[in-house]
């Protein structure tokens, strides 16, 4: 068999939807919050964060140079949430920097506005953690173009939401951003990239590619069990691997099997 080699340029890390300060979330061994309390990491928590150092693995053997999160970085302390660790943003952004402080080293880091349930009134969560990390905060929607190949990554947090195929979302982005592509009203773009759907999939059509990130959190019931097996969530990252070519591959790192929080085991 033939090896077949190429040249990789740069490599970009996708992560989204980290939700800090949940319950099912992305969360370190333990963290201090700032009245002093020591919180200590649960069975599942433990589980992502091993992922997590596993996905950092990766962006240093691909040599990762620029990380993109696409919202819904803090959980937030919307009152209707059932899920939540702690309740005061401080304390979640603190959370949130000190676990991406692991992904930033010397890396460039472009965050996006997630979805308003998990913001706040007050201030623009991703602006807050951008300038803590020393990144950069690019509002709800950016176009993030490639300099050397003349590729354009356009990206935003939410696609909408489906009623049952995630991947009609997808194909829904796809027309009608050709469509006002086509009128002028927006930019070239060679990949639609969203996350919000704690799901991964990746649609590779003629001219264009679509992608949603998949998450950082376990399964959330938030009212009920509807659609309980479509909202399994996928929990990883995604790297974009560009090579001489211009070509852009993406590689996605998921967890095997997801750990469980909200769901009861009882044996009878």
């Amino acid at each position: 068999m033939k090896n077949i080699s190429f040249i990789i340029k740069r490599a970009i890390a996708l992560i989204s939807d980290t939700h800090f300060g949940a319950y099912h979330s992305l969360f370190p061994t333990e963290f201090i919050t700032k009245d002093g309390l020591k919180i200590k990491a649960n069975k599942g928590q433990k589980e992502i964060y091993k992922h997590w150092k596993y996905f950092l693995e990766k962006c240093d053997e691909f040599n990762v140079d620029t990380v993109i999160h696409l919202g819904d970085i803090i959980h937030g302390i919307n009152t209707k949430s059932k899920t939540t660790i702690f309740h005061k943003l401080d304390d979640q952004i603190g959370l949130a920097v000190e676990v991406l402080k692991e992904i930033k080293k010397d890396r460039d880091f472009l965050f996006i506005a997630g979805s308003q349930f998990h913001e706040s009134i007050e201030m623009e969560i991703g602006d807050v953690v951008a300038k803590q990390l020393d990144g950069k905060f690019l509002g709800f929607v950016a176009d993030i173009e490639i300099g050397f190949c003349n590729k354009t990554l356009n990206i935003a947090h939410s696609p909408g939401n489906p009623l049952i195929y995630q991947a009609t979302t997808l194909d829904r982005e796809i027309l009608f951003y050709k469509l006002a592509e086509s009128k002028g009203m927006v930019s070239k773009a060679d990949w639609i990239i969203r996350g919000h759907l704690h799901t991964y999939s990746h649609q590779d059509n003629s001219k264009i590619h679509a992608m949603l990130v998949p998450c950082w959190c376990g399964y959330e019931i938030i009212r009920d069990a509807k659609l309980y097996g479509k909202r399994q969530p996928d929990i990883g990252g995604i790297i974009l691997l560009i090579d001489q070519y211009g070509r852009i591959i993406p590689m996605h790192f998921l967890m095997n099997k997801n750990p469980m929080f909200y769901t009861k085991k009882e044996l009878i």
